[in-house]
């Protein structure tokens, strides 16, 4: 008898006699590459309070946002130009990793860079940033 599987992305059924299954080293198996591929991302993704471990992940989630949030600034609405490279929009952690966020496309939103800054400041002055609100208060020699 032949044992039946489901992807772990997808959800398809896999069935070990009508091709090839992926298994990542987790466990979790696949009924393709890609969707492999994805799914190792998101794992990778979706740890709490650390960034992704898994190479291509990072690119993979920013790209979602990018085309989610057409493109645009998600504050103050400025389209994002695609050439120059250096003028791409950051994606911005709703929830910090360093309290617990991950870096799944749901916690990530498109900001440009002016929108970006302000909302560290915002945070740094209400001392989430404590190292960055410090160095803001020095006083100079």
């Amino acid at each position: 008898m032949t044992e039946t599987h489901t992807c772990h992305h997808c959800s398809r059924n896999l069935h070990e006699k009508r091709g090839r299954i992926f298994t990542d080293y987790v466990g979790h198996k696949y009924c393709s590459s890609h969707c492999k591929r994805i799914g190792v991302f998101n794992w990778s993704l979706s740890i709490p309070g650390a960034r992704p471990m898994v190479p291509g992940a990072w690119e993979y989630a920013v790209r979602i946002v990018r085309s989610r949030d057409n493109y645009t600034c998600q504050d103050c609405g400025a389209q994002q130009t695609v050439k120059p490279a250096y003028t791409l929009f950051p994606a911005h952690h709703i929830i910090p990793i360093k309290h617990g966020g991950n870096s799944l496309p749901a916690n990530l939103i498109l900001l440009c860079k002016d929108c970006h800054d302000r909302r560290h400041t915002k945070l740094s002055e209400r001392g989430h940033y404590p190292d960055q609100a410090k160095l803001g208060n020095e006083e100079k020699p």
